[in-house]
């Protein structure tokens, strides 16, 4: 998909947005009205700049977060899940381990 300049600076300004705020579910409808623009050109034109579809690239977001906040060890795995948007620790675990390959428990610094 080719861009314009204007639709591709939106989306550069949505993916700051989103990496600002990455705890917030964003919705495309969401993002699409944030950004004055048709929910298939922010689909399309985010998969086309980022090379992932919007879900990933927040998914990814979180979790390298959630990596961040895991390996300092000042808060529980639950404080962490919350801060990234997740209701259930459980839900946060299953994500992490999928895109790490280990549990947020092996992360941890061992004393």
């Amino acid at each position: 998909m080719r861009l314009n300049a204007p639709d591709k600076k939106i989306l550069q300004l949505a993916g700051e947005d989103i990496s600002r705020n990455f705890s917030h579910n964003y919705t495309i409808n969401e993002l699409a009205a944030n950004a004055h623009m048709s929910a298939s050109l922010v689909k399309n034109g985010f998969q086309s700049m980022y090379n992932q579809p919007v879900h990933r690239y927040i998914l990814q977001k979180k979790l390298a977060f959630a990596l961040d906040k895991i390996e300092e060890d000042e808060l529980t795995l639950a404080q962490i899940a919350k801060q990234c948007g997740y209701r259930h620790t459980t839900n946060f675990i299953a994500a992490f381990k999928k895109q790490y390959g280990y549990t947020p428990g092996r992360a941890k610094p061992r004393s």
